[in-house]
């Protein structure tokens, strides 16, 4: 596979997440839990607890059965009672 498609960031086992997704046939929300979660803290463009706080968005939206609004609020105010931004 080339750069591209295979990031550094995502070459770091011996499965590569999307293999792991698919595989697990985990759909959309579920695979971009497992996608930030491998990466957190190996992307050069992202902090590890950007990319845990997206995995964390994508897991409360599939647990709020895809609502936004509902989702949105939960973090914000998770983020405000833990002091994470």
């Amino acid at each position: 596979m080339s750069d591209i498609s295979v990031p550094d960031h995502y070459r770091k086992g011996t499965i590569q997440p999307v293999e792991a997704i698919r595989d697990w046939e985990l759909g959309f929300t579920l695979g971009n839990v497992v996608k930030y979660v491998s990466r957190a803290g190996k992307k050069e463009s992202a902090n590890r607890q950007d990319d845990l706080m997206k995995a964390l968005w994508y897991l409360v939206y599939e647990l709020n059965s895809g609502d936004v609004e509902s989702t949105d609020k939960f973090l914000k105010t998770y983020q405000e009672q833990t002091q994470l931004k």
